[in-house]
């Protein structure tokens, strides 16, 4: 029952053919490449990055007049110090001061009645959609019911297709109008404000 199977020689499946390498220039002309491009890559992320050292400060410069040269000893032991940005913020704010009569006015009801019947409130609606199916625009509008909003539905015919809008309105004071707005973002409703004309 032993067998021997180091005698058995498998049957070639496929013919084999020889596969030449490479050339190498090749191979050394892509590697060149890839690493300059990973080095101009990384130089400017190294930049961009702002982590750049500063330069070394600069040494005051040397005149070329002898009356001005100074023993080294000197120039050693003074030590450069930047100078400070100072901002004019402050300084200039002054100047444009407008000097500015502190005495209060006085406003009579009469005046302040005027001055409200002078800039009526606008009626506006809020309109929170637009739909081409009514079933939408009914669910829209449930949804702005079910949150205390009073929505309806309008039809409105345009050229070539029907929108079906959802409004509430109108608002005759800017309290109300600033109150169902607030609302709708708390909600996370978008919603447009149109004027009543």
């Amino acid at each position: 029952m032993n067998q021997d199977f180091a005698k058995i020689r498998p049957e070639p499946l496929l013919d084999r053919k020889v596969v030449q390498a490479p050339p190498k220039w090749h191979l050394m002309l892509a590697g060149m490449s890839v690493g300059v491009v990973l080095g101009i890559c990384g130089c400017a992320l190294f930049y961009l990055s702002g982590f750049i050292p500063p330069l070394a400060p600069r040494t005051s410069s040397i005149s070329a007049n002898a009356s001005d040269m100074r023993p080294t000893e000197e120039a050693d032991s003074e030590i450069l110090i930047e100078p400070k940005l100072e901002l004019e913020f402050f300084t200039a704010l002054s100047d444009w001061e407008v000097p500015v009569n502190t005495i209060p006015v006085k406003i009579s009801q009469q005046s302040g009645i005027n001055l409200g019947i002078d800039k009526p409130f606008t009626a506006y609606l809020l309109q929170t959609g637009a739909f081409i199916q009514k079933e939408l625009a009914d669910t829209e509008a449930n949804r702005l019911q079910a949150m205390g909003i009073n929505a309806q539905v309008k039809k409105q015919d345009l050229p070539g297709r029907i929108l079906f809008l959802v409004q509430s309105g109108p608002y005759q004071d800017s309290t109300t109008l600033n109150e169902t707005e607030r609302l709708l973002r708390e909600n996370r409703v978008p919603s447009m404000r149109l004027s009543i004309q």
